[in-house]
């Protein structure tokens, strides 16, 4: 049985259905994603990597109930009708959601005016932004303040190729030194460019 044979039965055995297809999704940075045709629907599966820990983007439960939040809130998300923390697909937690119909930026950056993308990308960041924080999904978890925000940038710095970095130490002296007062926290796309 390979790999996808086993995400098959199992992803079966946890939604109760039998699941027509499954297919990795070979482009795109998401890790471990699938198209899967169901009885009943069109998803797409994302899986956390094969013994990860689950933080950051192998937290892909945090990531489904983010995006069932926004999608009940009226963003342009999937619905997610699945999220499970429980390791029953390939022994990994796994959300299920909706496959919604779509187009790659590369092929609407051929097709529409960079202005309308961009004028789109940004109501639909102020209309994230604008979300009270309990209808995020995350409401209940602590806000990160800008001092560990700030330690967290530092580390990558150190981690990014040196001709990316040259005068980050600078910006970071500067930031320490002008930092702004704390306020309400709000969701904001942690990896925002057009891809995603």
């Amino acid at each position: 049985m390979n790999g996808e044979d086993k995400i098959r039965g199992d992803l079966e055995k946890a939604i109760g259905q039998r699941i027509r297809s499954i297919e990795a999704i070979p482009e795109g940075h998401s890790g471990f994603t699938y198209f899967v045709e169901a009885e009943d629907n069109r998803y797409v599966l994302r899986l956390p990597p094969p013994g990860a820990r689950i933080a950051g983007t192998a937290d892909v439960m945090r990531q489904g109930r983010i995006m069932q939040a926004l999608h009940e809130a009226g963003l342009p998300t999937p619905n997610v009708p699945v999220i499970s923390d429980e390791p029953i697909v390939d022994g990994r937690p796994f959300i299920l959601m909706e496959r919604v119909q779509g187009m790659r930026i590369e092929k609407t950056a051929q097709e529409q005016e960079p202005k309308a993308i961009a004028s789109n990308a940004i109501d639909v960041l102020k209309r994230l932004q604008a979300l009270p924080l309990e209808q995020t999904g995350i409401g209940g978890e602590d806000a990160v303040t800008l001092q560990v925000e700030m330690m967290r940038w530092a580390m990558l710095m150190k981690r990014a190729p040196e001709e990316l970095t040259q005068r980050a130490g600078e910006l970071a002296g500067l930031l320490a030194a002008q930092l702004p007062v704390e306020r309400m926290p709000t969701l904001v796309h942690g990896d925002y460019h057009y891809g995603n």
